[in-house]
Parts: structure tokens; C-alpha cells; sequence
């Protein structure tokens, strides 16, 4: 029983791993547009933009390209969604 749960965790841990190097840096892009637009007053929008063509690079080649593309692809989608709404 012990193994199963080992193997289990193990392919998890496999499949999520790739995912969160992008997606963390793809939330650290989002948190800290926020904070430059709330102290700065310009809008979070371009403050994302900018900071994403500064970070595009990881794009390109990494371990954060699986974690970016589904934030820029299932989650972005998510997002205009919820505004949708």
C-alpha cells in the first residue's frame, strides 16, 4: 500500500513540478504589476506588459515554458471569463 502511494506522489510531483516554475513566475509578474500600480498610479495592465516583455525570455526556453503557456493560455482565458461575467 505504502508503494502505491509513493508511485502516485511520485507522478504527481512530476506532473506539477514543470507547471509551477512557470506559473509562479507568471504570478510574480501579476503581483508585482499591482504593487508598482498602486504605488505609482498608472494602470496594472501596463505595468504587466512591460514587466512581461522584460521577462519574455523565460518563455523561450526553460523549465518555465510548460507554467507560462498554460497561464497565458487556460488561465488568461479564465480571466476574461470572470470579467465577462
Amino acid at each position: 500500500m505504502l508503494s502505491k502511494i509513493t508511485k502516485c506522489t511520485v507522478e504527481v510531483n512530476a506532473r506539477i513540478k514543470p507547471l509551477c516554475r512557470g506559473l509562479l513566475a507568471a504570478g510574480t509578474v501579476a503581483i508585482a504589476a499591482q504593487f508598482l500600480s498602486d504605488h505609482y498610479g498608472g494602470p496594472a495592465m501596463l505595468f504587466a506588459l512591460l514587466l512581461g516583455m522584460g521577462y519574455h525570455f523565460l518563455s523561450e526556453e526553460g523549465p518555465c515554458v510548460v507554467g507560462i503557456e498554460i497561464a497565458s493560455s487556460l488561465i488568461l482565458k479564465f480571466g476574461v471569463a470572470l470579467l465577462g461575467l
